[in-house]
């Protein structure tokens, strides 16, 4: 709503640590995204900022964010999901980074960035209209898509974790709800 009320008004909203929100945010009327190279600086938590107690560092799971799926999964999901879905790939220049003979983990860490923010372009392009009304619809047939593929897995009985799982998918939903009740779309 936010971001809907300063474009109203004039003004280009630039939303940091959004990463997935993106799409919706511009949707509403925020002009540009920004999210980080790891998972610590894809979404804002105050917990980055209080003090830890020491712990063993261990490598992240790698992660591969599916357009059609509308959020990120591990590369051990998309591994085993691939020749099932192959909807899960993007079909995007940086899914070489997820070969599956490698199994369908990048080698470099920073290849999951670009894969990242390459499938986040393409979810803010189907998110994009000329009017905020459009651009909601096209972020319920985006989720409706969602909400399919996911009801699909789950009927060849494949369990996703709880990170990749379609819980976003409600969520999103209720919040686009929510938000064009309020701004009165």
């Amino acid at each position: 709503l936010i971001n809907h009320a300063l474009q109203v008004n004039g003004f280009k909203t630039i939303n940091g640590y959004s990463d997935l929100l993106a799409p919706y945010l511009g949707a509403a009327g925020g002009f540009a995204a920004a999210c980080g190279w790891w998972n610590t600086l894809k979404a804002f938590s105050l917990k980055k900022f209080e003090p830890a107690p020491p712990q063993f560092m261990r490598k992240a799971v790698p992660r591969y964010t599916s357009v059609s799926l509308l959020k990120s999964i591990r590369s051990t999901e998309l591994h085993d999901l691939r020749d099932d879905f192959p909807e899960i790939l993007n079909t995007l220049p940086s899914d070489k980074y997820y070969d599956a003979a490698e199994g369908s983990e990048p080698a470099e860490g920073w290849h999951e960035s670009l894969q990242n923010w390459e499938a986040l372009r393409t979810m803010i392009s189907c998110c994009t209209a000329k009017d905020v009304r459009s651009a909601i619809k096209a972020c319920h047939r985006a989720l409706i898509g969602a909400e399919d593929l996911y009801g699909r897995i789950a009927d060849v009985g494949y369990t996703l974790r709880d990170r990749s799982s379609n819980a976003h998918v409600e969520a999103i939903r209720y919040e686009l709800d929510a938000f064009s009740e309020l701004a009165e779309i």
